[in-house]
């Protein structure tokens, strides 16, 4: 048989030079671009959200909560302060006269009930810190409920959105059949644009606001701002009735300004008897030895009682500052 002969088409040496030129520079280039694209932070989709879960990821990680509490150890390291008692004092000395040398032991005490008083004090100072920590808290989760709700408000106006802007697109396409069908002037198809555009327009706006809401609850929450969760609140649930004397009763019982102003009037009794206490006079106690006195003795004990006698200071513009305060407190508890 005879053998078909294949003709061969030259390739001119312009097409092979092209190509090896493509594949130096574009290739590279787009898998420069590809990796680039792959190394775009994309928002990760989080899992199911509840808002009882928001509340104690909140309590758990919210950075001014922690902060807030970390006031307890230092108000609880006031009444280590308060307990503590005063130190001994020694002194020596050494004359010419008789005892030559002499050793002294002063002790201050405090009576009148002084240390319990302030360390009753500083427990009342410990239990203002709780209620600011609780104040604090409470107002966290009165944030993370806000966000919660606005983000899922946010995300529900997002698909409504592009469900209106899908919509719009239908008609658009069936206004533009019509036009080229010849039922409808043109002019019913820019109207159709039109109300895409506008549509389209105003679903990235409902997104750009889905992704801030989403935003500030992750901020109360310490997590990544990309995190987009699938809140599981329906909006549509009716809340329970509550009367209006229920409301002012728990408003009464539980509101963080009533309680820190109450808490605050029993920080001032107790600054009161502290003063009141600290009138008593100051009592030291010294003990102590006199050494080498020719002719006497060679060891003599001396013992010696300091009282402090309060007769300027008795602290007159303390105890009336706090009176003042009482009364002021009071008055705004009574108004």
């Amino acid at each position: 048989m005879p053998t078909k002969c294949r003709k061969k088409i030259p390739i001119p040496r312009v097409t092979v030079l092209f190509a090896c030129v493509t594949g130096i520079f574009v290739l590279p280039f787009f898998g420069a671009m590809t990796g680039f694209a792959q190394q775009q932070p994309s928002s990760s989709v989080g899992s199911r959200l509840t808002l009882q879960e928001a509340l104690a990821k909140a309590d758990r990680q919210n950075l001014d909560l922690a902060a807030t509490r970390l006031q307890h150890l230092v108000s609880q390291a006031g009444i280590i302060i308060a307990g503590q008692r005063p130190n001994p004092s020694v002194s020596f000395s050494a004359t010419r006269d008789t005892p030559h040398e002499s050793v002294f032991f002063d002790q201050p005490l405090e009576l009148g009930g002084k240390r319990s008083t302030r360390i009753d004090q500083a427990r009342q100072e410990v239990a203002l810190t709780d209620v600011e920590i609780s104040t604090v808290q409470r107002h966290v989760r009165h944030q993370v409920r806000d966000a919660f709700f606005s983000a899922a408000l946010a995300k529900e106006v997002a698909e409504q959105q592009g469900q209106l802007a899908d919509l719009a697109r239908k008609l658009r396409d069936v206004a533009r059949d019509r036009f080229n069908a010849g039922d409808v002037p043109e002019l019913e198809v820019m109207q159709a644009d039109l109300e895409l555009a506008r549509a389209e327009a105003d679903q990235e706006v409902a997104r750009q606001e889905m992704k801030v809401a989403f935003s500030k609850l992750a901020a109360l929450l310490n997590d990544p701002p990309n995190i987009a969760w699938d809140l599981a609140t329906p909006l549509e649930t009716i809340p329970p009735q509550v009367t209006l004397p229920d409301l002012v009763a728990r408003a009464t019982d539980a509101n963080p300004d009533l309680q820190h102003l109450a808490q605050e009037a029993r920080v001032e009794q107790s600054k009161e008897k502290m003063y009141k206490a600290e009138r008593f006079p100051e009592v030291s106690v010294e003990a102590g030895a006199d050494f080498n006195s020719p002719g006497d003795f060679r060891v003599g004990a001396r013992g010696q009682l300091t009282v402090g006698l309060p007769i300027f200071s008795r602290y007159q513009g303390e105890l009336a500052q706090s009176s003042a305060t009482q009364r002021l407190m009071c008055f705004g508890r009574c108004v």
